[in-house]
């Protein structure tokens, strides 16, 4: 892995420097331009036609193009590597930022023959692999870069630290991983002067480890959904008033509203904002039984929609299902029918009812929490919101003192290395040389997360991610 990381470093080096704007995009107040690479300060002493430009020392320039044409006047730094955000020698223009200003600096550095636009990422993407962040920081020096939300913001910052939190935990499994292959080599000898205590000893050892990255299963689920947001379903029969519910929820009409049952055929996705968190509602085709093939597939859609939620709103309407046992299996089906998914019961269209048969219906299911709304005179609207955040709110709590991750990624291969360790658990008074094995394998997959151990093919898509001039 070393030698793969100094070819790609070597190759780095040998290969063109770049360039981009990494600021927003103009018309702005001001613009920066950055460049990475050996031609830094050459490009930027032309540019400026200034031949002194001192380490981190911001200055006063004026830019031309080779033509001698004025493009502005503005400040410019050089910073020689691997004092760099790179580790490489780079520069940093900073200009009036009006997309001619812009558009023919840009045009400019395109002349020059040893420069070329970098690609998305690409300059994190060299720092990386010079050695100024790791994969983690990288990641969340991206999504910080991105963060829509305070929650997002307060993610994106815990993140920059976890490898240190990580480093630990690999080097734990590398060194009990070295203890069992010297058992397998001198195993004789090891036994003859300690018995199977040691066995014991690191066993325990990797319970605890065991329990920590169990945890980090479940903290990384939360951060998920703070990074790409909580999903809402409203699931019901039809005219049951999901589309009225979801333009409430918007505050605005997003959704067709109809007497006519089956109006809603496909699903409607919103994002709206919620408890400081992103999140999307989908307003789904009502559940009932038919034989319109476009219908059919609305529901087949919204059963979809219901797996990939975090949450349920399952949407009653006594007044459609009366008598009051039909209320209560239609509750019930409902529930049994998403069992697995976080769930609101939602009562709506309570103007219809008589305050006794509101009551009835608490009695009849004391167990369950439910909402009771009505849309038409926006009766326990704002008390239905406060549920919704409150589910919300459980759904992405995480302490302060729980190590956060926040990617498909990190997910994948947080819970392979916790298989792994199960298995060594299973293994390890059994067949020793197994055991060693789940133990590199374990120490491999929290090394990728990190990015001490990688794959040229992983790094390239997760840095495609990222915003070019960055």
């Amino acid at each position: 892995m070393l030698l793969r990381h100094r070819l790609t470093l070597l190759t780095l080096i040998r290969s063109k420097s770049i360039f981009a704007l990494s600021s927003g995009p103009s018309p702005a107040a001001v613009s920066i331009i950055r460049i990475s690479g050996p031609e830094s300060k050459l490009v930027l002493q032309k540019i400026s036609r200034s031949q002194k430009f001192d380490h981190r020392l911001m200055k006063y320039c004026e830019f031309y193009r080779q033509s001698g044409t004025l493009i502005d006047k503005g400040l410019a730094v050089y910073f020689k590597g691997p004092q760099s955000f790179t580790g490489e020698d780079s520069a940093e223009f900073f200009v009036h930022g009006s997309r001619a200003v812009v558009d023919m600096l840009l045009e400019e550095l395109g002349r020059y023959p040893n420069l070329r636009a970098a690609g998305p990422g690409e300059f994190t993407k060299r720092a990386f692999f010079n050695g100024k962040l790791d994969l983690t920081q990288a990641e969340a020096l991206n999504d910080l870069i991105l963060a829509e939300t305070p929650a997002q913001l307060f993610l994106a910052n815990r993140q920059s630290n976890i490898s240190k939190k990580l480093q630990p935990i690999r080097e734990a499994l590398l060194n009990f991983g070295a203890e069992l292959e010297a058992n397998i080599d001198f195993g004789d000898d090891i036994q003859n002067q300690q018995g199977q205590c040691w066995k014991k000893r690191i066993k325990n050892e990797v319970k605890s480890l065991i329990t920590v990255v169990e945890s980090m299963v479940g903290t990384a689920k939360k951060g998920i959904l703070v990074r790409d947001g909580v999903k809402i379903a409203l699931i019901g029969r039809t005219n049951v008033g999901k589309s009225s519910l979801m333009n409430k929820l918007a505050e605005r009409d997003v959704a067709i509203v109809s007497d006519i049952p089956g109006t809603t055929r496909d699903c409607l996705e919103l994002k709206i904002r919620m408890a400081d968190l992103n999140v999307t509602l989908f307003d789904t085709a009502g559940i009932r039984e038919t034989k319109d093939k476009l219908e059919l597939e609305g529901i087949k859609r919204t059963r979809k929609s219901a797996e990939e939620a975090h949450l349920l709103v399952l949407v009653v309407a006594p007044a459609n299902v009366s008598p009051l046992n039909s209320v209560i299996n239609e509750i019930k089906w409902l529930i049994e029918s998403f069992p697995s998914t976080p769930k609101v019961i939602l009562i709506n269209k309570v103007d219809l009812l008589d305050s006794k048969v509101v009551d009835q219906i608490k009695n009849a299911l004391p167990h369950l929490k439910m909402a009771f709304v009505s849309c038409l005179t926006n009766s326990g609207i704002s008390s239905l919101i406060s549920n919704l955040e409150l589910n919300v709110k459980d759904l992405t709590t995480i302490e302060e003192n729980e190590m956060v991750l926040s990617r498909e990624r990190h997910l994948r291969l947080l819970e392979q290395a916790y298989e792994s360790l199960e298995n060594f658990v299973q293994n390890i008074d059994v067949d020793t040389a197994i055991a060693a094995e789940d133990l590199r394998e374990c120490a491999e997959v929290i090394g990728e997360i990190t990015g001490v151990i990688s794959r040229e093919s992983v790094l390239d898509k997760l840095f495609s991610s990222f915003c070019i001039g960055k």
